[in-house]
């Protein structure tokens, strides 16, 4: 099998995949578009974080209790990080994703919310890991 060049994460397609028949589920196609959601999302995420560290949405960040300021600062950067890593449907984008995801996770149960909304970040987590699960299913019986 060909390994995938750089552009080919642009296209949304590997190099082995151009000549191929369609005859089912393009599960590299589901999981770059997946990807780039979820990366489009997160990056929104993180510039609405940025804009509360400036004043622009919510509370003044100096108001904030010391557990809020420094979710907010690394959601800023994190998230904005892995939705840039997401969008271009590179390895350490998901990897920084999923583990910005659960240190806001964490941020967010010591800060008091309910556990079932912290929670709630699992399922997007989950959701990318059946699709890699099936894209790597399909691979191996190409």
């Amino acid at each position: 099998m060909k390994r995938p060049s750089n552009d080919d994460a642009i296209r949304l397609r590997t190099s082995g995949e151009r000549g191929r028949e369609g005859g089912g589920i393009d599960w590299a196609l589901i999981r770059a578009v997946y990807m780039r959601f979820v990366g489009l999302a997160w990056l929104v995420k993180g510039l609405y974080h940025g804009a509360t560290i400036l004043g622009v949405f919510g509370p003044s960040f100096a108001t904030l209790d010391m557990t809020g300021q420094v979710s907010a600062a690394f959601s800023a950067i994190g998230d904005c990080i892995a939705g840039v890593g997401l969008w271009l449907t590179v390895s350490w984008g998901a990897v920084t994703w999923i583990v910005v995801a659960l240190g806001e996770m964490a941020f967010a149960i010591s800060g008091g919310a309910e556990p079932a909304s912290a929670l709630a970040v699992l399922v997007p987590i989950l959701l990318y890991v059946v699709v890699t699960f099936m894209r790597r299913r399909q691979a191996a019986r190409l």
